[in-house]
């Protein structure tokens, strides 16, 4: 991951709200603890089987499904704002 690129963008993108930055950073970090480099696999599918594989849903939830990801708290929010982090970090990738 580009982290200090993506974070100069996200500063832009997010004027003063350095806790989201940084929040959006580490998001993408733990999301490449368990898929790997966010580049490489930009270069490969711009991260779409990455946010695919994140996608949980609320029947998920409702059966206790387990989830590759470890969360801490209500997995379905959580993966939910992990899939948004890598989301932004494509769209920083296309500018």
């Amino acid at each position: 991951m580009q982290t200090e690129e993506f974070k100069k963008w996200l500063e832009q993108k997010y004027p003063g709200e350095k806790k989201t930055v940084n929040s959006r950073i580490s998001n993408c970090k733990k999301v490449e603890k368990y898929y790997g480099n966010l580049d490489e696999k930009y270069d490969v599918d711009k991260c779409r089987k990455v946010i695919s594989a994140l996608n949980y849903t609320k029947d998920d939830e409702r059966q206790n499904m387990p989830h590759l990801v470890r969360i801490n708290g209500n997995i379905y929010d959580g993966l939910a704002t992990l899939k948004q982090a890598v989301k932004l970090y494509v769209e920083f990738r296309n500018y």
